[in-house]
């Protein structure tokens, strides 16, 4: 796991940036709801179908986060290896039968957090991939997953870091 300061040339599509319209981040179940949602510029053009679906459109921003503090997770692994998790077990929370990020509480010590397009697909169906990562996740006693992660995600949750907004144009 790693903690940036930067995130440069990162994307959303559909709207034109407004802070006005920014509302907070609130877990829910299966994918936390407000913060603004992006893309890394190495996804724009991904054969990801449902990428494709939230890359397609022309309008949108592209900006940059800059004198922030980002956790990024790159794989999914770092969740259960990482000291940032371990000594942060309420960055973690229990949600019906299993367990996910506590992305409020994560809001609090972080401005935005990159999920890699690995720990995305992992998260979406951790049980799915057990075979394929380094954990027994049965004698872990907690799988962490958020169903429905289709794609890296990048989420902001302190609007007040993003900088160097370009609008994109209509087509």
């Amino acid at each position: 796991m790693e903690i940036l300061e930067e995130a440069k040339n990162l994307y959303t599509f559909g709207f034109k940036f407004d802070i006005n319209l920014f509302n907070p981040i609130r877990n829910s179940f299966p994918k936390p709801e407000g913060g603004l949602w992006a893309i890394e510029e190495e996804n724009v053009n991904s054969n990801n179908v449902f990428l494709r679906l939230f890359a397609d459109g022309k309008t949108g921003f592209k900006f940059d986060l800059l004198d922030a503090k980002i956790l990024v997770i790159e794989f999914y692994e770092d969740l259960y290896t990482d000291d940032l998790f371990f000594d942060h077990e309420d960055y973690i929370r229990e949600e019906s039968i299993s367990y996910t990020l506590d992305f409020e509480r994560i809001s609090k010590d972080f401005d935005a957090i990159i999920i890699s397009n690995y720990a995305a697909e992992v998260l979406s169906d951790p049980l799915d991939f057990e075979d394929e990562i380094d954990l027994d996740l049965e004698e872990e006693g907690m799988v962490i997953e958020i169903p429905c992660l289709d794609f890296g995600s990048v989420i902001v949750f302190n609007p007040e870091k993003i900088r160097n907004i370009r609008e994109l144009e209509d087509n």
